[in-house]
């Protein structure tokens, strides 16, 4: 099949990992595959990096501009699906594939209404055929708020390569020689965009409450990521005395280092703050990581089991400093979680389980 997979966002998060993903192991199935970003995103280099045909639409523009230089783009490349991932590309692509007369899949990565004006509207009834949520939380939404027909929703979870992004000492050792990380710390991590709904705050509350017991002294707080909250977030860590135990690398895409430094991961997000299926916990689980994580979206439903980790109530900042704290004096119960977090992702989250349900998906 010939397959398009768009995407409108400017830097790499999920949402973007998800299309490098999935667009690698369809193509590793014989799909002829099209990655349209954003002109000049970070998602268009990366996509070429890794020798992708890439097609650069100008998304944040005029939506009628978009629409016809992207359908002038595919107009003779016999196009079969066009997969669409976030917002204004959702829009563009439904209208594009309407005007080639070939099908639409829309997958949905945050916990949001899709439906906010008359437009959504129309595409949502009229041109998107099949919509993709990544967790039941979104898929209530489509039914309950957007009024889409259960028929037209299947929840597909996300899955990551574990092949490629897995385990490494050499690297472990190096990302904590980089970040000044003594071998006999607990290194706890949380990757993702600094913005509100991830709830960064209560972890650096929770961090706080840890260190007022002084056997806590050796912990060190790694947080991965970029965004609108960045001065706010270092403001806060100064403010709550945690500075000295809490590093905010920014953006990195090093992955395998990162998550072979960490001994806990740690996903504090909001609950319906847009969090649904986070991709940084499958990297945690396939990096057989023992998890602590909140309440929100599908994070209890799906990834955390009861026996991989702790899950805690949303901006809970004592319940969220005590799961930590159990995991940061007993190692035999970060190893044991840890082993069953492998096992989780192996049974569940691998990028073939992903793509084989796309594959289904696409030919239906």
């Amino acid at each position: 099949m010939n397959i398009v997979l768009t995407n409108d966002a400017m830097d790499i998060a999920g949402g973007e990992n998800f299309v490098l993903f999935l667009a690698g192991g369809l193509r590793r199935r014989g799909h002829h595959v099209i990655i349209a970003p954003m002109t000049g995103s970070d998602l268009a280099a990366k996509a070429r990096e890794e020798n992708h045909e890439v097609i650069e639409i100008p998304y944040a523009g005029s939506k009628l501009h978009a629409i016809n230089m992207f359908a002038k783009a595919l107009k003779n490349k016999n196009i079969d699906i066009i997969h669409t991932n976030s917002n204004i590309d959702r829009t563009v692509g439904a209208f594009v594939a309407k005007k080639l007369h070939c099908t639409c899949v829309a997958s949905i990565h945050s916990c949001f209404s899709i439906q906010r004006n008359l437009t959504h509207w129309y595409r949502n009834k009229f041109l998107i055929n099949h919509f993709t949520p990544d967790g039941y939380s979104t898929k209530k939404i489509l039914l309950e708020k957007d009024g889409i027909p259960e028929r037209k929703i299947t929840v597909v979870h996300d899955g990551v390569p574990h092949e490629s992004i897995k385990f490494n000492a050499e690297a472990r050792a190096e990302v904590r020689r980089q970040l000044q990380i003594a071998d006999d710390e607990i290194v706890i991590g949380a990757i993702g965009r600094l913005v509100e709904f991830k709830g960064h705050t209560y972890l650096l509350k929770a961090t706080a409450k840890l260190l007022e017991d002084i056997a806590n002294q050796k912990i060190k707080v790694v947080i991965v990521g970029d965004g609108e909250l960045k001065e706010t977030l270092l403001a806060e860590s100064s403010a709550l005395g945690v500075d000295k135990n809490v590093i905010f690398t920014g953006q990195r895409t090093d992955l395998s280092g990162l998550y072979s430094s960490f001994d806990i991961f740690s996903q504090p997000s909001k609950d319906f703050g847009g969090e649904t299926f986070p991709l940084t916990m499958l990297h945690a689980l396939s990096f057989g990581l023992p998890v602590v994580g909140t309440d929100a979206g599908d994070i209890r439903f799906q990834i955390i089991n009861g026996e991989n980790g702790f899950l805690v109530e949303p901006e809970n900042v004592d319940a969220l400093a005590e799961a930590l704290q159990k995991l940061i004096h007993n190692k035999a119960l970060r190893d044991s979680m840890g082993k069953v977090s492998f096992k989780h992702f192996l049974q569940n989250y691998t990028l073939d389980a992903m793509v084989d349900k796309f594959e289904a998906i696409y030919k239906r």
